[in-house]
């Protein structure tokens, strides 16, 4: 048969997949369940090797693995509405196989099954075997209340079987798949397979409906070598559990950076969920990071997937603050809940960006307490605001834009000073008064008189900072002073 396909067909929608060199379990688009527990031996005493991953050896000598079963813990999965399933698939190498076999019953087993609590390993489920006393190997039903273990077949339901004629397990390599799911009826559609993986040859088929399941809900993997293999050792490689009725929940965040000037001030991380849809699911999620709960708004700490959809979007709004803090990192990670298991990425950050003039003082100004718009962080008699709006140095001393008073004469005077590009954040104006009291704008006006500023850049048209000349004409009468200052903010 290598090289031809094994259908299986349940209801309306047959499975197909290959045999021979080419054998594959059906394609999973969802990640695996994770194992839950190292792999523990419920007969015999076999060593196990890495037995905290999903691919464990057991048995390491002469006999090592005979009359031994293994299984191990997954997330419990149930079954609850129809069309969805639950699949294991596994490369399993067998090593040291007696040839010819003294007997066909008690070969290999592999199965899935619920562990509620209530009995050692005598759990309800569904087991798999190449083993019998003819040539026809079953599928079987353990059922709940039963007092022998899970890798027995003593008063399990035999629900299909397989009669084809083959050779003698033999040491090599072979795949194996089981899959189960639960159809409108309520009734578990099953099938399963053990292929030898080097010319595609059928050791174990089976194909079928349960009327009355035992179990729709799943949480142990366990395999059995029997006692007429008198194997050495067994190597499990690729296993994968994978189901739509648990949900992996992974975090992005899709839109990762704001800050808190400008046009976006918003983050976006998005909860997707693989599986079903059908019914909602809330992930649990918690913020951690430089960025604290008053730096954003719109957190919550749990994200409702609604029915239907298979994502959702947690917006967040930056708050703008008066602290020159530098970029700040917000983080959201999933939170462990029995509704999911958490797949990746599991976490995801987002960069809060400062104002500039805020973020050019975190980073240049050394001293925290010296780095607000109106304190001199570097003592040279000029307000960080106006520094940063004139483009000199807000951490240097030496480097000091400076407001120039040229060519006074009755009614006139003109004024320069730099001014930066590229300071969306900060504005600046001029402003006269006659007392140092009160203080007015261009063409406004005390009661006497009335200034006005006339500005024109002067400087060469590539110039950063550029220059600046205001003409100042004073109308209305004359006074003894009239101050100016530049206003930043």
């Amino acid at each position: 048969m290598a090289g031809k396909t094994l259908a299986f067909v349940m209801g309306p929608n047959p499975c197909t997949w290959g045999t021979g060199a080419d054998f594959q379990a059906p394609a999973q688009s969802i990640p695996g369940l994770p194992l839950t527990s190292p792999w523990i031996a419920s007969l015999g005493n076999p060593v196990i090797a890495d037995a905290t991953t999903a691919s464990p050896v057991w048995g390491n000598g002469q006999n090592g693995a005979d009359n031994s079963a293994i299984h191990a813990a997954f997330p419990t999965t149930t079954l609850a509405l129809p069309g969805q399933k639950i699949t294991l698939s596994a490369t399993v190498a067998f090593r040291g196989l007696s040839s010819p076999q003294a007997s066909t019953a008690q070969r290999f087993a592999w199965g899935f099954f619920h562990d509620a609590g209530t009995s050692p390993t005598a759990w309800p489920g569904y087991l798999a075997a190449n083993d019998t006393a003819t040539t026809t190997q079953n599928l079987w039903r353990k059922a709940t209340g039963g007092s022998d273990p899970y890798h027995s077949t003593t008063a399990a339901t035999a629900l299909s079987s397989f009669s084809l004629a083959t050779p003698d397990f033999a040491d090599g390599t072979y795949r194996l798949l089981l899959t189960l799911t639960r159809n409108a009826n309520g009734a578990l559609d099953y099938y399963a397979a053990l292929v030898r993986s080097a010319d595609g040859l059928l050791f174990a088929a089976f194909t079928g409906s349960d009327p009355s399941p035992t179990t729709f809900s799943f949480n142990r993997v366990g395999l059995r070598a029997g006692a007429a293999l008198d194997a050495d050792a067994i190597t499990l490689s690729d296993l994968a559990i994978v189901t739509d009725a648990v949900h992996s929940v992974s975090l992005t965040a899709t839109d990762d950076n704001a800050g808190e000037f400008g046009a976006d001030q918003a983050l976006v991380f998005t909860v997707s969920r693989s599986g079903s849809t059908a019914a909602p699911l809330n992930v649990l999620l918690t913020a951690s990071g430089t960025a604290s709960s008053a730096d954003f708004s719109g957190f919550l700490a749990t994200v409702l997937i609604p029915a239907g959809a298979a994502t959702a979007d947690l917006a967040l709004t930056v708050l703008p603050d008066a602290l020159a803090e530098g970029a700040e990192t917000l983080t959201l990670t999933l939170v462990p809940n029995a509704a999911y298991f958490i797949g990746s990425p599991s976490s995801d950050d987002a960069t809060i960006a400062d104002r500039p003039d805020q973020a050019a003082y975190s980073a240049e100004i050394a001293d925290p307490a010296k780095r607000g718009q109106a304190d001199d962080g570097d003592g040279d008699g000029t307000a960080n605001s106006i520094e940063r709006f004139m483009g000199s140095l807000v951490g240097d001393p030496s480097s000091n834009g400076k407001v120039e008073v040229l060519e006074p004469t009755p009614g006139t005077f003109k004024v320069r000073y730099p001014r930066a590009k590229n300071r969306p954040e900060l504005t600046g104006s001029l402003r006269w008064s006659s007392d140092l009291i009160t203080w007015r704008n261009s063409g406004e006006t005390d009661g006497t008189l009335t200034v006005t500023f006339a500005e024109s850049v002067i400087s060469a048209p590539g110039a950063d900072p550029e220059m600046l000349e205001a003409t100042v004409v004073i109308t209305g009468g004359s006074a003894a002073k009239t101050f100016v200052h530049l206003r930043v903010e």
